[in-house]
C-alpha cells in the first residue's frame, strides 16, 4: 500500500491494548503514527481513531462496537472472531485485509477503498458500502442481509457459498460478479445495477420481478 509519508516522521506504537492508540487531534502534530502488533479481548465502544496507520496487525476476538476509524491505513491486518458492529471506517484505506468470523452488522464502509480483502463467515448483515471502491474483494460463506451498496464501485467482486437478503444496489454496477454460487433472496435496484451479473435462473426469477417481469 502506497501511503504519503514525505517529511514526517514515522513513530511505531507496540501498545498492549488498542485502546492506548486512540488518538483526539493527530492532526496537530508533525508525524504519522504506526500501529503493529497483537491485540485480544479487548472491549471496546463508540470510541473514533483518526489517522492511524495500522501494519501487520492481529486483532483476535476484539469488540470495536460503534467505533469509527477516520482516515486510517490498514495493511496486511487480519480481524478474528471479532464484533465490529456499528463501526464506521470512513476514508480509509484496506489493503490485505482480512475478516474471518467477524460479526459486522451495521458496519458501514464510506468513501473507502478495498484492495486484496476478504470476508470469510463474517455476519455482514446491515452493513453499507457508500461511495467506496473494491478492487479483489471476495466474500465467502458470509451471511448478509439487507446489505447496501450506494454509489460505490468495483473490480473483481466475488460472492461464493453467501446468503445474500435484500440486496440494496444503487448507483452500483454489479457487472461482472457471479452470484451463482450464493443465494439470493431479494433484491433492490434502481436501473441496470445488474446488467452483466452473473446470476442463476432462480435468481434471474427474483430480479425479473423487481422489474414488473411476470416468468411462467
Amino acid at each position: 500500500m502506497n501511503k504519503s509519508v514525505s517529511n514526517k516522521k514515522v513513530k511505531i506504537l507496540l501498545p498492549d491494548s488498542l485502546e492506548e492508540c486512540e488518538q483526539s487531534s493527530l492532526s496537530e502534530i508533525d508525524e504519522e503514527e504506526t500501529v503493529s502488533g497483537k491485540f485480544k479481548d479487548d472491549e471496546i465502544f463508540e470510541r473514533r481513531f483518526n489517522r492511524l496507520a495500522f501494519d501487520c496487525c492481529v486483532f483476535e476476538k476484539e469488540s470495536l462496537i460503534g467505533c469509527r476509524l477516520e482516515g486510517c491505513f490498514v495493511d496486511n491486518v487480519t480481524f478474528d472472531g471479532c464484533d465490529l458492529s456499528n463501526t464506521s471506517f470512513y476514508n480509509c484505506s484496506l489493503y490485505k485485509v482480512h475478516f474471518k468470523g467477524c460479526k459486522m452488522v451495521g458496519t458501514v464502509f464510506e468513501k473507502t477503498n478495498f484492495n486484496n480483502v476478504t470476508f470469510t463467515d463474517c455476519n455482514l448483515s446491515y452493513s453499507s458500502f457508500y461511495e467506496s471502491k473494491l478492487k479483489g474483494v471476495q466474500v465467502s460463506s458470509s451471511k448478509m442481509e439487507n446489505p447496501t451498496f450506494y454509489s460505490s464501485e468495483q473490480k473483481n467482486l466475488y460472492f461464493n457459498s453467501c446468503e445474500i437478503k435484500n440486496l440494496e444496489l444503487n448507483r452500483t454496477s454489479f457487472s461482472g460478479c457471479d452470484l451463482t454460487d450464493s443465494i439470493l433472496m431479494g433484491a433492490t435496484f434502481t436501473g441496470r445495477e445488474f446488467q452483466g451479473c452473473k446470476v442463476t435462473p432462480e435468481q434471474a426469477v427474483v430480479l425479473a420481478k423487481v422489474l414488473g417481469i411476470i416468468v411462467e
